[in-house]
């Protein structure tokens, strides 16, 4: 692949988000290459967008002189940094229209992308001159991940095109996850679907997802299942525009009966002779020796419901909105990790030639740790508040009884600081993230 079609494909792919996403900002840059995504003016930026910008831009990042490519922050924080010092805007006539409304500020980084893409393929097609040596002392053009990085990028990406292509005439189709069943079924619309209904549309899924599942990087995902219903497990196993929707209680009996080895609650209960409400008669608890102990009817009599929990195991219900626009966009990601390994493995080599020339480098980033303690919980609450169906900030900053600005604060790792550590610690205790 040469360099100009490689930006050429990075520009369409940019293209494709530009304006359904053009309410995001980046903020940030500068010495430390730190950024923050806001969305509409808010640090709160949909996880479908975040997860979407961040693979893009990991794959923008691989095609980076390897100088540019080697630096502290996440691939898609360089690749917003690279523009930054490149003042890429300085080299279109329309500057004016992405300046942003603060220093530091990219509005729209899709669009803004895609016209810098459209800048670099075009200086790839008139460079005509020998580009200056590597370290190793051979010429070339700006160095590109391996051929097997490459393969497997290339193979996601064909996997992304193939979804993408369906996910139009198939916007409304759903994929519902049933815990005590172990299960999947499609739903299109309103109405679950019946035996026939979405014959064609399971068809096209399980063709695609019959070529995906054979690259699928290590995920305990097994099984004799049909591919599409794998694929589906797969995006579950990543909470990849998966999100839960209700729980089932399951006793520490049914547990080691075969549910912890993947057993369906539901065959475990019918073997069980199972009959409504068992799960609040039949409680046990584990003793130091792992032995069950039955709880005695005075205990339950004594024992209010919410202390009852910890006896029991939860089993997710869960759905898959837009099933087609989610797995394009999960075979985006998985492009990105390709390229994105590939960059680690030229960063460690990098680093090994420099120790054999001179003094260890201490990382840049461990020194950042040391001076400045850390910032920004945004993945761990927003994991809490998918775990506990909390759809919105204001109403988990109510469950751990902060304000909204300090959750807000705690989540973000810029501006003012809101919050005590102690309020910190506090917070991430609830939400089961011990470590400041």
């Amino acid at each position: 692949m040469s360099d100009s079609s490689f930006w050429k494909e990075r520009q369409a792919a940019f293209l494709t988000y530009a304006d359904r996403f053009k309410y995001l900002t980046a903020i940030g840059g500068g010495r430390s290459n730190s950024y923050e995504l806001w969305w509409r003016d808010y640090p709160d930026v949909p996880s479908d967008v975040e997860s979407v910008f961040h693979a893009l831009a990991g794959l923008a990042t691989a095609g980076l002189p390897e100088p540019d490519r080697i630096g502290e922050g996440q691939p898609w924080e360089i690749w917003l940094e690279f523009m930054r010092k490149n003042k890429f805007s300085h080299d279109l006539e329309r500057d004016r229209e992405y300046a942003g409304r603060r220093p530091g500020e990219i509005e729209n980084p899709f669009q803004v992308s895609a016209d810098f893409c459209e800048v670099l393929s075009a200086r790839a097609v008139k460079s005509d001159a020998v580009r200056p040596a590597n370290s190793s002392g051979a010429t070339g053009s700006w160095p590109m991940p391996d051929k097997g990085a490459i393969a497997r990028a290339q193979f996601w990406e064909d996997r992304q095109a193939e979804f993408a292509k369906y996910s139009k005439e198939n916007s409304d189709v759903k994929a519902h996850w049933r815990g005590v069943f172990g299960m999947w079924s499609l739903w299109q619309g309103s109405a679950p679907r019946g035996q026939n209904t979405h014959q064609e549309c399971e068809s096209v899924l399980g063709a695609i997802a019959r070529k995906a599942v054979t690259e699928l990087p290590d995920s305990g995902v097994t099984g004799d299942a049909e591919p599409w219903r794998r694929w589906l497990d797969f995006m579950r196993e990543r909470s990849f525009g998966y999100r839960v929707t209700g729980h089932t209680l399951c006793t520490e009996l049914e547990w080691d009966a075969g549910v912890k080895d993947g057993k369906a609650l539901h065959a475990v209960r019918r073997e069980q002779r199972y009959t409504t409400g068992d799960e609040w008669t039949k409680v046990y608890r584990r003793t130091e020796s792992g032995e069950l102990q039955p709880l005695s009817e005075e205990e339950l009599n004594g024992t209010r419901s919410e202390e009852l929990q910890k006896y029991y195991h939860r089993i997710e219900d869960g759905v898959i909105e837009h099933v087609f626009e989610s797995s394009a966009g999960l075979c985006q990601d998985l492009a990105a990790r390709a390229f994105e390994a590939e960059k680690v493995a030229q960063t460690r080599e990098t680093i090994r030639r420099a120790q054999e020339l001179g003094p260890p480098i201490k990382p840049i980033s461990s020194v950042a740790q040391q001076d400045h303690p850390r910032r920004g919980y945004r993945t761990e609450v927003r994991k809490w508040m998918n775990d506990e169906q909390l759809e919105s900030i204001p109403d988990a900053a109510k469950r751990l009884q902060v304000g909204y600005d300090v959750l807000k604060s705690i989540m973000s790792n810029r501006g003012k600081k809101r919050y005590g550590d102690e309020t910190l610690r506090d917070v991430l205790k609830k939400i089961g993230h011990t470590t400041p």
